[in-house]
């Protein structure tokens, strides 16, 4: 049965640690943002990966297996907001506000370091030959 061979499948490409390359082919396209006043700028796309749905399933078991066992072991500091569930940019913010204004009102100094990576995407080239084409 066709549930029986995919299932073998995939235990034999996580446990050998072999991703069939033609899994790792990928399809990008490119969503316009909303709202904006141009779209003559890379920067106002979002790219989309579309990825084989046995890479993504692979991705998905490893992931399940990772947040069951490895980090229940050995939890992620509490700091970490990428990458995990109920974590966002959001609270990223909103921890670094609050220790900041705890700090104030406490009467010490806070020292914040901020690094803003402009146009992640733009700098990627857009030609097969990788070439150079950057923006920004």
């Amino acid at each position: 049965n066709a549930l029986n061979r995919i299932t073998s499948l995939l235990q034999a490409v996580i446990e050998i640690g072999y991703t069939p390359a033609k899994w790792c082919d990928s399809k990008v396209i490119f969503l316009p943002k909303p709202k904006k006043e141009s779209y003559d700028d890379r920067r106002a796309f979002r790219p989309i990966s579309l990825t084989s749905i046995f890479l993504k399933t692979t991705e998905r078991l490893v992931l399940w297996e990772i947040e069951e066992n490895t980090l229940k072991e050995n939890p992620l500091c509490k700091n970490q907001h990428a990458f995990r569930k109920g974590y966002s940019v959001e609270t990223c913010l909103s921890d670094v506000v609050d220790n900041i204004e705890s700090r104030i009102l406490r009467g010490q100094h806070a020292l914040v370091c901020m690094l803003d990576i402009k146009g992640a995407y733009s700098r990627v080239p857009n030609n097969r030959t990788g070439g150079n084409n950057r923006t920004g």
